[in-house]
């Protein structure tokens, strides 16, 4: 047994604790007092006669000398506000000695891993006392903390150092929001606070459920601090209003943050904010969750607005605006074979993510781009666009392609990639060898990249389809700066594609079947049979087109039904999950690398 606690008169509790040493001594099991601490907010224990010499006061030592008194309950500071204020610095130190130790052994051996660690590991740290403490207790501990992360964050992205406050509110929303999910604990004290205040207090007293059944509470004691029936159901309106007029430190501290956050997003309040703090939490089953979510919702409709009124050609703006989930995988991927990625590639890919310059280019700004007339910019979006020897955007496509290749074989769905043929019994026999006798790249105007054969949008039997991959390089055609609506140059060139089979059908009817300008000669017709052209459209932000997404849910039910037993899943159902998160991880890596 450990940790035990007993609250109450000295004269009631230390004869209590005597009781107990000799009845557990039967068990063979024996009361450590010098292993314990008392205390009592009026103070008097020194010279309390009911008080055994070998339990001690709790107390400890400030940096000023000065003594604070008090006990840890749970690993939380009970006590004075010196006691509470030190124990949390020393706690704070603690996990900076861990977040410093972590930064210092992985900076120079992988940023992707440190980045990692930063996010799962290092983030957490305090998260227990900023739940069991009061906010305005926690609140400057906090704040450093969040120095600390910020600084490791600007380590894995060195752009950070100088990002205006804009970028710096984007980091802190959670991925889902196309942020960095690096939330200030200072930002999160009062949720936290709450939500656990709200979840423990009512499991504190005897309590009616709706079937009229008392359920027993682990601290009936408190019953003078939160009012008997308080939390009885059908009490849910006033289930806190005892607490709140007792004008003790916790009922000030649940009215201050409620009505805090209650105005802070004022008109836009839901969820647990729409009742008052008498009713915190009532019918809410986590309530940090959800006023957290409320909080960040508002903010980054906040954050939209902003980075939309920003101007056209503003990087930031742009690349707020071609996010999807494919963009953001790369955020929460940790290092693995098919989602690694190198440090010059991880800064590359950060800074991009949060339109950030370049930091490859950052030495050649300025300069010419061999061959052509551009120079670098900052973000190195000249330098992606130019047309350049290596054949560089055809290596890019080709990562893509084979990548899409290889998941749907993984996942058991049939497929071709660069299907030549498809048309060639349409041509006249002199004219097919004519075409078969030009060069492979001037014959390559109608080969689709893939032929794959699929239950499309989870309708229908499995059916041929026609797959066209293309990747968007940023610039003012490709991106037109008056676009508003999310990811909608890959939509936009996705949307072209189909028209575009259509219109290299019509002129090969035309150049080698003879068919009359207006007439469907039997190339089109081919096409027309075979069904509409579908476009697979990924951007330089690692955006993807609607018919990605479809594709990977159409991949995603056929894995799910041929896998489902060798990945130990309940069912098809149980494994989609696992099998949609590796297929948009190793696509979207793929597409920002």
């Amino acid at each position: 047994m450990d940790d035990g606690y007993v609250v109450g008169p000295p004269e009631v509790v230390f004869p209590a604790l005597d009781r107990f040493a000799v009845a557990i001594s039967d068990l063979g099991l024996k009361l450590r007092l010098d292993k314990s601490a008392c205390y009592c907010p009026s103070g008097g224990l020194d010279t309390c006669p009911f008080r055994p010499p070998e339990c001690l006061v709790g107390q400890i030592l400030g940096s000023d000398g000065a003594i604070g008194h008090g006990i840890i309950v749970g690993g939380v500071p009970v006590g004075d506000s010196l006691f509470v204020d030190t124990h949390l610095g020393r706690k704070c130190d603690k996990a900076l000695n861990k977040v410093n130790t972590l930064t210092r052994n992985l900076r120079d051996v992988h940023l992707q891993s440190l980045f990692c660690v930063m996010h799962f590991a290092m983030s957490p740290l305090i998260d227990h006392w900023i739940q069991h403490s009061a906010p305005e207790a926690v609140g400057l501990h906090a704040e450093r903390f969040d120095r600390a992360l910020l600084d490791v964050a600007c380590v894995c992205s060195p752009g950070l150092c100088t990002a205006d406050e804009t970028t710096l509110r984007r980091l802190r929303l959670p991925v889902r929001m196309y942020g960095i999910g690096l939330r200030s604990r200072t930002d999160l004290a009062p949720a936290a606070f709450l939500g656990t205040l709200c979840r423990t207090v009512p499991l504190m007293l005897d309590s009616l459920g709706p079937d009229g059944v008392c359920r027993q509470g682990f601290l009936p004691q408190l019953l003078q601090m939160f009012g008997a029936g308080s939390f009885d159901a059908g009490a849910e309106e006033s289930r806190f209003a005892f607490l709140l007029s007792s004008g003790c430190s916790l009922g000030s501290a649940l009215a201050v943050h409620w009505s805090a956050l209650k105005a802070e997003l004022g008109e836009h309040c839901d969820g647990a904010l729409l009742t008052a703090a008498s009713a915190a939490g009532a019918g809410i089953d986590k309530v940090q969750r959800n006023l957290t979510h409320l909080r960040e919702a508002y903010r980054f409709r906040q954050l939209d607005h902003c980075l939309r009124e920003q101007p056209a050609g503003d990087i930031a703006r742009a690349a707020w605006l071609n996010l999807d989930k494919f963009s953001t995988a790369w955020v929460t991927c940790w290092p693995s074979r098919d989602a690694y990625l190198t440090n010059a590639e991880f800064g590359e890919v950060a800074a991009r993510y949060l339109g950030l310059p370049s930091p490859a280019c950052s030495a050649v700004i300025g300069e010419r781009i061999a061959g052509t007339k551009l120079t670098v910019d900052a973000h190195g979006f000249r330098l992606g666009s130019a047309s350049l020897a290596g054949d560089g955007w055809r290596t890019q496509r080709d990562c893509l392609k084979w990548r899409l290749v290889e998941d749907a074989k993984e996942m058991g769905v049939p497929v071709r990639a660069e299907v030549y043929g498809l048309f060639a019994s349409c041509l006249p026999h002199a004219q097919r060898q004519h075409f078969d006798s030009m060069p492979a790249r001037q014959r390559q105007g109608i080969v689709p990249d893939f032929q794959i054969t699929v239950q499309w949008d989870s309708r229908g039997p499995a059916r041929q389809l026609l797959l066209e991959l293309k990747t968007l390089h940023f610039g003012v055609s490709a991106y037109p700066p008056a676009t508003l609506a999310r990811c909608g140059p890959v939509a936009r060139r996705a949307e072209a594609i189909p028209r575009e089979y259509a219109a290299k059908a019509m002129r090969l009817d035309t150049l080698h079947c003879g068919t009359a300008p207006g007439c469907i000669g039997p190339v089109q017709q081919r096409l027309l049979a075979l069904g509409t052209v579908r476009g697979l459209v990924f951007g330089s932000w690692g955006e993807a087109s609607p018919d990605v997404e479809r594709l990977l849910s159409a991949l995603v039910e056929a894995g799910a039904l041929r896998h489902w037993r060798s990945m130990s899943a309940g069912s098809p159902e149980a494994a989609r999950g696992a099998i949609a998160w590796l297929l948009r991880r190793r696509w979207g890596l793929a597409a920002v690398r």
